[in-house]
C-alpha cells in the first residue's frame, strides 16, 4: 500500500525537482519515479527546460542512426522494447528517432507488428463474469457515467426550473420539437431522449404528424442538392441507380398489371377482336427489360401498340410538324415512340401502331392490317 508523502517530503521536492533527476529524487526520498512523476503532476511542478534537455542527451553510450535503423526498421522492434535493451527512456528512443528523422510507423502498423510477433491483449478471453479486474473495470465506468448522468440532469432541472420527465414532455409535446431538436436543446445523444422518454413513458406522436412537419423548408435536406451531399461523382451515381431502379419497377408494375393505364378502351377493343380470330397474342410483352409492348405476336415478332389520341399526339388533331404548341408530355412521349421503335426494329421486330381514334372507327379494320402483317412476317421467317 502506498505511504502517505511527509510535509518534509514535499517540501523537498519543490525545492529540488526543477534541476534533480527522478531517479535520483527516488532515492533520497526512498520512493519510486512513478510516486515521484505523480506527486510533481499534482503539485503542478515542471523541470528547468535547460536541465531537462541536458539531461535527456546525456547518454552512458552513443546510439547512432544506422544503429537505430537497424533496431527499429530492419528488425521491427517496438520503441519500449528498444528502451529496455538499451536501458533508457522511451521519450529518448522517441527523441533520437525524431533526431535522426527515422518515421515512425503508424499506430496500425505498430498493432500488426506486434500481432505477428505473436502479441496479445491481456484480456483476451476473459470476460467480467470471470475476471475481477474488468468487473471492477466496468463497474467504475458505470457508476461513473450514473454520477455524470445525475449531474447533468440536476443541471437541466435547475436552467428549466421543472423536473427532467417534466423538460422532456414540455419539450416535445408543448414545443412541438422532434427528439432528434430536443437532443440538440439538452446536449444529449438522442437515444438516450429515447431511452428517457421510454422510461417516463412520454408518449409518441402520431406518425402522420411527424411526417406532415417535415414539409417544406422544415425538411432537414430542404434546398440541399445531391451534389451537396455526396459530390459530384456521387450525385451521377445516384441519379444514374434511381434512373435504372424507376425504369425496371415501372416495367415490373406495368407487366403484373398494377398501373391503371392498361387495359384501355382501344386496347380492349383491339384484343376482343383478335380473339374473335383466333389470333394468338400477348398482352403486356416485356422485351429485355427495356420497353414494354401493349401486345405482341412473339412467333411473328410482331409488336401492336394503342396509342391514345392525346397522350401521342394523333396527326388528325394535333399539328407534330411544330412541336411548340405540343404539350411538354406528348413531345417526351413522342421521342420515347421513336426510340422504343428503333430499339425493337434493331432487335427484329415489326411494330404496327394504331391511334386511339383508328380502333373506334373500325377496329376490323386495324386487326386486318395485324393479321396480313402476322401471315408475312411468318412466311418470311
Amino acid at each position: 500500500m502506498a505511504k502517505n508523502w511527509k510535509e518534509t517530503e514535499i517540501n523537498f521536492l519543490k525545492q529540488n525537482y526543477a534541476w534533480t533527476k527522478d531517479k535520483e529524487l527516488g532515492r533520497h526520498l526512498t520512493r519510486s519515479t512513478h510516486s515521484i512523476s505523480y506527486m510533481a503532476f499534482k503539485l503542478r511542478l515542471k523541470k528547468d527546460k535547460e536541465f531537462y534537455c541536458q539531461a535527456r542527451r546525456q547518454l552512458p553510450f552513443e546510439l547512432t542512426k544506422g544503429q537505430l535503423t537497424q533496431l527499429y526498421c530492419v528488425e521491427k522492434k517496438a520503441i519500449r522494447r528498444i528502451a529496455n535493451e538499451l536501458k533508457i527512456g522511451k521519450g529518448t528512443v522517441d527523441y533520437y528517432l525524431e533526431k535522426y528523422a527515422i518515421n515512425k510507423r503508424t499506430k496500425s502498423q505498430a498493432q500488426k507488428e506486434w500481432y505477428i510477433k505473436g502479441g496479445s491483449v491481456w484480456c483476451k478471453g476473459l470476460s467480467k463474469t470471470t475476471d475481477k479486474r474488468l468487473l471492477r473495470m466496468t463497474q467504475r465506468v458505470h457508476s461513473t457515467w450514473q454520477k455524470r448522468r445525475q449531474e447533468k440532469i440536476k443541471e437541466l432541472e435547475l436552467k428549466f426550473g421543472v423536473s427532467f420527465p417534466e423538460i422532456l414532455n414540455d419539450l416535445y409535446w408543448n414545443k412541438k420539437l422532434t427528439q432528434e431538436k430536443i437532443a440538440k436543446v439538452i446536449d444529449w445523444d438522442r437515444k438516450f431522449v429515447i431511452q428517457w422518454m421510454r422510461n417516463y413513458n412520454i408518449k409518441l406522436r402520431p406518425k402522420y404528424e411527424y411526417i406532415q412537419s417535415l414539409r417544406g423548408s422544415k425538411h432537414p435536406l430542404y434546398g440541399v442538392s445531391w451534389e451537396q451531399t455526396y459530390g459530384i461523382e456521387g450525385a451521377k451515381k445516384r441519379r444514374e441507380f434511381f434512373r435504372k431502379f424507376s425504369r425496371e419497377n415501372i416495367i415490373k408494375r406495368i407487366v403484373n398489371r398494377e398501373f391503371p393505364f392498361y387495359n384501355t378502351n382501344p386496347e380492349l377493343l383491339l384484343a376482343e377482336e383478335m380473339k374473335k380470330r383466333n389470333i394468338i397474342f400477348v398482352s403486356q410483352l416485356n422485351v429485355d427489360d427495356t420497353f414494354v409492348c401493349d401486345f405482341a405476336i412473339p412467333e411473328a415478332k410482331l409488336a401492336i401498340e394503342c396509342d391514345g389520341d392525346y397522350w401521342h399526339a394523333n396527326p388528325r388533331k394535333y399539328d407534330r410538324a411544330n412541336p411548340s404548341k405540343l404539350h411538354k408530355i406528348q413531345r417526351s412521349n413522342l421521342y420515347r415512340d421513336e426510340v422504343k421503335d428503333k430499339y425493337l426494329v434493331e432487335k427484329g421486330w415489326k411494330v404496327l401502331r394504331f391511334f386511339e381514334y383508328d380502333i373506334k372507327q373500325d377496329v376490323r379494320k386495324c386487326v386486318d392490317k395485324i393479321e396480313q402483317a402476322s401471315i408475312a412476317l411468318l412466311k418470311t421467317g
